[in-house]
């Protein structure tokens, strides 16, 4: 009997932890990058459920496209202009994207010498 009780306290103990946990989280706001390192010239495309605070962008890292509203979501398109850091934050979240110079692979430069690869 005692198994029983200690099993069902255990359950209960779990089940509030996670009652909680969903009832504080449940007015977050997150933001999403498609990835979190970038080369020069790729699109930057970040996601947010509650819009943005501040934008971060030393240095004219990043370069303005578009934005768009589908519901709740604030979808905004970048360019990426310059190697450097950006990071886009509000009151409940952060999240840092890193803009660099593309390296070539020893591939790439192989078929850079044959002339196939070529960039538009």
């Amino acid at each position: 009997m005692k198994k029983i009780f200690a099993i069902l306290i255990g359950l209960l103990f779990l089940v509030s932890t996670f009652a909680l946990a969903s009832a504080f989280l449940s007015d977050a706001s997150y933001i999403h990058p498609n990835k979190t390192n970038y080369a020069i010239g790729e699109k930057v495309i970040v996601k947010s459920d509650a819009g943005y605070d501040a934008l971060e962008t030393p240095n004219g890292v990043l370069e303005f496209n578009s934005s768009s509203w589908d519901g709740p979501v604030l979808t905004m398109v970048w360019k990426a202009k310059n190697a450097g850091t950006v990071k886009f934050y509000n009151s409940k979240t952060s999240v840092l994207i890193k803009v660099a110079m593309d390296k070539p692979t020893p591939m790439q430069q192989f078929m850079k010498i044959l002339g196939f690869g070529k960039k538009d």
